[in-house]
């Protein structure tokens, strides 16, 4: 009877070079792959590219290619051409941003929001008070809406002589600069997570609202990403004076103060913390409380809390759920291959305030998934993952990032370069005259006309009966005495609105007078 020959280091051997040259063999289209969408996507959509296509195309690939050969998983590309290519794309995003805003701008295309913002900021600077129309149908003051005390700060460069809307545009961009500065100061301190910090700008929740419009939100982003870095320091005292300037930024500031101030006592014990506990949640409240004292006008948002019926609505409940999935996803997908323990979850406990507004309210902007009121939740889940990551040490997988920035790019991508090369082939046109209506007159403006409108006729005046014309918008339940549209742009507009004639033809700019409309013709 032969005798079986077995030899383990033989057999070893053998196989090596198989398994090497199959890798090997692997490597050069994963590397190609990976280097499309960690190097690719955010540069070409950087430059204008629709990359939503592309974006889903190579999500499938990395899915199919991950199914065929789970080795994928573990494979990665040169960590400092990713870090070169990352610390790029952060330094010209600011520059990009602030372009595109500007480009809108020139455009008028920027949006309700921002004009609301910019009308009151130029109020502030001239008057004190920075009174809007845009929040119904006549003039309130913006600080009763929100108590954002930040707008002191671009309505100060409009008092040195900054137009109120290009002093918006700055200050935000100056905030997003001054984010990305905090998070490069948090990550820097493992080289190996500075592969994060683009990743954070390619989610949906934070690339949209970013880039759409100005919002209050915004502006305590650096104030937030500021205090987690300080605490990570154990820079106390600096961190207590930051959470103190996140509390100007708006009164909804003071839930995350108080949050994270109750972490940062079950992390690390001091007494001094619980200060800031009690002094967050009792601007929240204090503000609820006295609004109607201070400003005789009852805080709106109260009203958008859901009754039974709407919280258990199973429709509400599925918009509100795919919410949750999309923003909580990409965190979850960079948690994976990182060994969690009890303490990581309280990290985590910033966000559940805001999460819990979404759950329990009736407006439906606010589980929007491309609107602002992910990004608080965002930025505090993005901040509490990389504190994981740094304190377990583990390095990020190419892989999930590679999945990560593909599906997220596959949601609804704004183009910047399009609307920026339109902007330089189009002069500025005139904005449009309302000389020929009545002062009382209640008008329907496109979104395109807003910023037209505020820079020229429509700015509040001083004094206690803010002369102007009270402006409606398509959520208004009365029809406005004049529509007014920029030509093409009929679709703004439900079909009521348009059922009437056209009583003025200037430049650009259409006017329709209803037939019920009651105000002078021209």
């Amino acid at each position: 009877m032969q005798k079986s020959f077995d030899c383990p280091a033989l057999s070893n051997t053998l196989k090596r070079p198989i398994q090497e040259s199959t890798t090997e063999a692997l490597m050069h289209p994963v590397n190609i792959l990976f280097s499309l969408i960690l190097l690719g996507l955010p540069w070409a959509w950087l430059a204008g590219v629709y990359v939503a296509d592309a974006s889903r195309l190579l999500a499938g690939a990395l899915i199919l290619t991950a199914i065929a050969t789970p080795k994928i998983r573990t494979f990665s590309i040169s960590d400092q051409r990713l870090r070169q290519v990352s610390l790029g794309f952060v330094l010209i995003f600011p520059l990009a941003l602030l372009t595109f805003l500007l480009a809108r701008m020139h455009l008028g295309r920027i949006g309700i929001d921002f004009t609301m913002f910019a009308q009151a900021i130029d109020s502030l600077a001239r008057t004190g008070t920075p009174w809007t129309s845009l929040l119904g149908t006549q003039w309130q003051n913006f600080f009763g809406h929100h108590l954002d005390l930040i707008l002191y700060l671009p309505a100060a460069l409009t008092v040195l002589g900054v137009n109120a809307p290009l002093a918006a545009v700055l200050c935000h961009v100056l905030a997003i600069s001054l984010l990305i500065y905090f998070l490069w100061k948090i990550l820097s301190a493992d080289k190996h997570l500075l592969l994060l910090l683009p990743l954070f700008f390619t989610l949906p929740t934070i690339r949209h609202a970013l880039l759409w419009s100005i919002h209050d939100d915004i502006y305590a982003l650096p104030f937030l990403a500021a205090s987690w870095w300080l605490w990570r320091q154990k820079r106390y005292t600096s961190m207590s004076i930051t959470l103190l300037l996140t509390l100007v930024c708006k009164e909804t500031m003071g839930l995350w103060v108080g949050s994270f101030a109750l972490m940062a006592f079950i992390h690390d014990r001091k007494k001094s913390h619980l200060a800031f506990v009690a002094l967050g949640f009792s601007v929240f409240l204090g503000y609820v409380v006295l609004q109607p004292i201070l400003l005789g006008k009852s805080f709106d948002h109260i009203g958008k809390v859901a009754s039974l019926a709407q919280l258990t609505n199973p429709t509400l409940l599925l918009e509100k759920l795919w919410f949750f999935v999309n923003l909580l996803f990409p965190f979850l997908l960079l948690l994976t291959n990182t060994k969690l323990t009890k303490q990581d979850a309280i990290l985590f406990l910033p966000a559940l305030p805001f999460l819990g507004m979404i759950a329990v309210s009736n407006f439906t902007e606010m589980w929007k998934p491309l609107n602002y009121y992910g990004l608080i939740p965002s930025l505090t889940c993005f901040l509490a993952c990389m504190h994981i990551k740094s304190r377990s040490n583990t390095k990020p997988n190419h892989f999930t990032l590679a999945l990560i920035v593909s599906l997220s790019f596959g949601t609804g991508t704004l183009r910047i370069g399009p609307q920026i090369v339109e902007a330089l082939k189009t002069s500025s046109t005139a904005a449009p005259s309302l000389k020929a209506f009545a002062n009382n007159t209640s008008i329907a403006i496109s979104p395109s006309a807003h910023l037209k409108l505020l820079q020229s006729q429509i700015s509040p005046l001083p004094g206690a009966q803010f002369p102007g014309r009270a402006i409606q918008y398509q959520a208004n339940h009365q029809l406005p005495d004049l529509v007014l549209f920029k030509t093409g742009e009929e679709e703004d507009f439900p079909a009521e609105f348009l059922k009437g004639k056209k009583c003025l033809l200037d430049n650009d700019w259409t006017y329709l007078c209803p037939d019920h409309s009651k105000s002078p013709k021209p």
